[in-house]
């Protein structure tokens, strides 16, 4: 046998597992009825809707099929009700995202200590899939199944599926899956489908919830990175 071809199968193989996992593709999922499905979407409802504000580390993957690398970043994540997003990347570079509550999305990088505006890094998260994440976080979640082909699975979590009725959002987001904690409702984990192969894993560690937030947390105007203290 040839042992270099041999050994770009196993190394595939092993990305796609890798990739399966991540994505949170598991053995022993079961698909749930439509009206399991339902009633579960409007627990979440009413349990996220309570949420006022969340707060998170996070550890970001993107793993394209082109590439044999996975790009990991990891970072701080704030919410606060009802519509502004802070996305604030340390590692390895240290960078600013927000979503803002008239539905703009700046983004920053920090060169020499201080935030210079940047433009659109297709590397981090694309302003509809934030929009898309706000819906479910604040428990609007009423236009977002009429959006989307909603799936529910139950194992040790819950996963929820969403794959886009339009074929505008659909070209660039094929899917988003939602990784759920069945008691609290709470999102572990988000991962965004470009295509069948390229996908971004966001997992959320060490989530509280109603913290309370630093003071201008998400001012676009003067942005800065939180201290440690602050976080």
């Amino acid at each position: 046998m040839n042992t270099n071809l041999y050994g770009r199968r196993t190394a595939m193989m092993g990305l796609c597992l890798a990739m399966l996992c991540a994505a949170g593709t598991r053995q022993g999922d079961v698909l749930l009825p439509d009206a399991e499905c339902r009633a579960f979407l409007k627990q979440m409802e009413q349990s996220t809707q309570a949420h006022n504000a969340l707060k998170a580390r996070f550890l970001q993957e993107r793993r394209l099929a082109l590439f044999d690398d996975v790009l990991k970043m990891k970072g701080y994540f704030y919410y606060r009700k009802p519509g502004q997003i802070r996305w604030e990347f340390i590692d390895p570079y240290a960078s600013i995202m927000l979503l803002l509550e008239d539905g703009r999305t700046e983004r920053f990088e920090i060169i020499g200590g201080r935030a210079v505006k940047a433009r659109t890094d297709d590397r981090q998260i694309s302003g509809e899939a934030l929009s898309q994440i706000l819906r479910w976080l604040k428990g609007d979640l009423e236009p977002a199944t009429k959006d989307f082909d909603v799936q529910l699975y139950r194992g040790a979590t819950a996963r929820l599926v969403l794959r886009p009725k339009s074929e505008s959002l659909a070209a660039f987001l094929s899917k988003i899956e939602f990784e759920i904690d069945s008691r609290s409702y709470v999102v572990l984990a988000i991962s965004l489908w470009e295509g069948e192969d390229d996908v971004t894993v966001i997992r959320f560690l060490d989530l509280d919830v109603n913290p309370l937030l630093p003071d201008g947390l998400f001012d676009a105007d003067a942005p800065r990175l939180l201290t440690e203290g602050e976080r």
